[in-house]
Formats: C-alpha cells, sequence, structure tokens
C-alpha cells in the first residue's frame, strides 16, 4: 500500500531503493515495492544523490532474455517491463546485438524502402564535390534536408565556403535572378542596363555611425506615372522585393546663399539586394556615385546596342512634339548623359540610321558633367524605326508619343 504524502521512510525502505536503483530497476518499479509514490522515490534518490547518469551491466541472462523476447515480436515497452529497464535501454542494447529487423510483424509485410542506395551516395558526393548546397541538392535527391545532412555526417561530407556574394543571398529574405547580367544576351537585358546607367543607383558601401559597411543594394526609382516600368523591371527580374511608394516632400537647399524650396513628385521605387548582380554591372561601368563618370559599356556586344540606346532615351532621353513657326508641328528626341555615353551613341548612330556626324554634342550650363544630343524628325523615325527591327521600342510612354506622331494624330489647334 503506498504511503501518504509526509510520512517517513524508514531505514530498511531507503536501503531497498537504493539497491534497486543501483541493479538498473527503474522508478516506476521501485514505487511499488517499497510503498511509496514514483515522484517520492526521485526525491529520496535526488536526496542521496543517486539520480543522474548510471550504467547498469547487462548480465548473461538478461541478454539471452532480450533476444527471446525480440524475436518473440513483443514490443519493446513490453520487453522494458519484463526486463525492468527503460524502453531506451532495450532498444539501444538490441540494436547493439544486431536486432535490427524483426523476422516477424510489420518487418516482413512492409521492407524499408528507404535505405539509401548506392546511386543516391554517389549523386551525394559529386554535389558536394560541385560546390552544390542545400536547396540545389533537395532538387536532385529527394529526401529531407535532414536525411541528407544526417548523411553527410556519416560520410564525413562538408559544404565549401561561400563566397561573400553567396552568404549575402544566403541570408536574404527576399528572391531575385541574381545571374540577370551575369550574361546580356537579349534586346531586353541590354535595355534594363540602359535604363540602370541612367536612372539607377548602386550603393556597395554606407557610412554609418558604426563607420563604413557593405552594402549590396541596387535601386531604380521613377515619377508615380511611369509605375509600369518599375512593375516590368520586378518582373524580368522574377524578383519578390516589394515596390515602394514615396509621398510627395519638400526640401530646402541652399543656392546662391539663398534658401530655395524643391518639391519632388510621388516616387515609386524598388530597391533590391543582389552582391551577384553587383558584380556583374561593374563590368559595365555601373557603380557607386557613377553620376559624373558613366561611360558606354564597351563590354556590351555590338548587336544589343538597340536595346541599350532604346534604355538610355526612356530614362535620361526625351521625345516631344512641338510648333514649327506657328504651322507644322515638328518631332524631335534628345538624348542626355555623359559625354563618353553620348559620344559613343551618337557613332553608333550614324552608322545605323544615318545621323549626321557633323551634329554637335551641346554641354548643358546648369550641369558639370551633363551633355546632349539632339536628333531631328527624320533621324527620330529613323531612330523609332531601327529600334522596331531589332525588337525593341522606347518606354511605352514615350513610344506612343512617336506613333502618334506618325499616325497624324498630333494637330495644330485651331
Amino acid at each position: 500500500m503506498i504511503k501518504n504524502r509526509g510520512d517517513k521512510w524508514t531505514t530498511e525502505e531507503i536501503n531497498l531503493a537504493k539497491e534497486l536503483y543501483e541493479k538498473g530497476v527503474i522508478i516506476s518499479n521501485i514505487a511499488p515495492r517499497v510503498n511509496h509514490s514514483e515522484n517520492a522515490v526521485t526525491k529520496k534518490l535526488k536526496d542521496l544523490k543517486l539520480t543522474g547518469n548510471r550504467r547498469v551491466l547487462w548480465t548473461d541472462k538478461d541478454l539471452d532474455k532480450l533476444r527471446d523476447l525480440f524475436n518473440q515480436g513483443l514490443p519493446y515497452s513490453e520487453i522494458a517491463k519484463k526486463l525492468e529497464k527503460t524502453t531506451r535501454a532495450c532498444q539501444g542494447k538490441a540494436i547493439r546485438l544486431g536486432l535490427r529487423t524483426k523476422e516477424c510483424n510489420v518487418w516482413i509485410n512492409n521492407k524499408r524502402a528507404d535505405f539509401w542506395t548506392d546511386s543516391e551516395i554517389e549523386t551525394l558526393k559529386k554535389s558536394i564535390a560541385d560546390g552544390l548546397f542545400m536547396p540545389d541538392i533537395l532538387k536532385i535527391i529527394n529526401r529531407s534536408e535532414k536525411c541528407i545532412f544526417n548523411k553527410m555526417h556519416e560520410l564525413d561530407l562538408h559544404f565549401r565556403e561561400r563566397s561573400e556574394a553567396e552568404k549575402a543571398i544566403y541570408k536574404r529574405v527576399y528572391s531575385v535572378d541574381d545571374d540577370y547580367f551575369e550574361n546580356i544576351d537579349s534586346q531586353k537585358k541590354a535595355y534594363w542596363l540602359g535604363w540602370l546607367v541612367t536612372d539607377g543607383y548602386v550603393i556597395s558601401v554606407l557610412n554609418t555611425k558604426r563607420g563604413l559597411i557593405k552594402s549590396n543594394k541596387i535601386g531604380l526609382k521613377l515619377v508615380y506615372s511611369d509605375e509600369n516600368v518599375i512593375l516590368d523591371f520586378n518582373k524580368d527580374l522574377k524578383s519578390t522585393f516589394p515596390i515602394e511608394y514615396l509621398k510627395e516632400k519638400s526640401n530646402l537647399i541652399l543656392r546662391n546663399n539663398n534658401l530655395e524650396e524643391i518639391k519632388s513628385k510621388k516616387q515609386v521605387c524598388l530597391e533590391l539586394t543582389s552582391a551577384k548582380m553587383i558584380q556583374d554591372l561593374a563590368k559595365y561601368g555601373i557603380h557607386q556615385n557613377k553620376t559624373y563618370d558613366v561611360v558606354f559599356p564597351k563590354e556590351l556586344d555590338s548587336k544589343y546596342y538597340p536595346g541599350f540606346i532604346a534604355g538610355v532615351i526612356s530614362g535620361d532621353g526625351c521625345i516631344n512634339v512641338k510648333l514649327n513657326h506657328g504651322k507644322t508641328y515638328i518631332l524631335r528626341c534628345l538624348i542626355a548623359g555623359t559625354f563618353d555615353l553620348i559620344d559613343n551613341i551618337k557613332n553608333i548612330l550614324v552608322k545605323e540610321i544615318g545621323v549626321n556626324p557633323d551634329k554637335k554634342i551641346t554641354k548643358n550650363k546648369g550641369s558639370k558633367c551633363l551633355y546632349t544630343l539632339e536628333l531631328n524628325q527624320t533621324e527620330t523615325i529613323a531612330l523609332y524605326n531601327w529600334l522596331q527591327k531589332n525588337g525593341i521600342s522606347l518606354m511605352e510612354r514615350k513610344n506612343k508619343l512617336i506613333e502618334e506622331f506618325l499616325n497624324e494624330r498630333v494637330k495644330i489647334p485651331a
């Protein structure tokens, strides 16, 4: 009969509990023999400093009985009760005795089919040797991440050390096609390169209170009316980065010893993080604080010049229709940028669409590095046709203005 709480232990009960515990008998079996609850037995053993890890030797008789009960097909919970040991102790001893597969019950009817095959092991070894990481290996081997990690530990396989770009991607919350600009092999990629050269920005280093820290930000910020450009760019990059909408704001700047209020319109911005993309864009001259030293990307294949020039004009160019001497409307195209950029674009257009080689590149008086090239109506139409021929066009707003002019929708007001 179990004693009530508070009943004192006799010397015989203490000695019996100590003897049984040292023999390896589990607490649940000791409790009824000493007529105390399991909690009371645990507390008493703790007072006697007997709790903790204990190594109880298995006798030959215990081992024979374990084999016999195992071969009878009994579950480990039943075996443990008969041997007066814990379930985990019986499981561990059975495994060490080689009793891994029961010749009874479920093991006969449902043989395990999840053992690693030789081909899977060779595939895993090759994947590690090729420098692949877990996300890629999971696509090749149809097993769980935990299962693959366990097999790697067993085979003493280790992932290679990640590069700085790979570490940045690994820590990132959102995703993007980091290899998009690795090889510019389409007019559309060249088009977005032109946009980044003109209206894009790169932040590779930030100056903070803690000093200079690394950053891998790439951004494109436009007025709200050009939201579709940002949406298309985000889609082509297969990006999950959020698009940010910026409200109108006013800033005070000092100009000629006078404070002037500058108002900015509502804007839309896509800013993403990709160390790999920053490395690829650097090959084409896109870097932090590029405003004053943008150059024409010599690495770009000449067959993708149309896409690049379309991007530059879409970003920093201007298409306008103005009244000529009050009689007719004329079409004009202005291309703006640094001298190196505009001079190279001019030479390409001279060759491709017949722009006058003597046409002057003019410097903007209010800027240190801004130059412009103006195309007349004939040259602007030739530019439009050249871009169409190569499967690319200006941004929708500017392209639409040219098409409306060609369709004679722009008329002199009465």
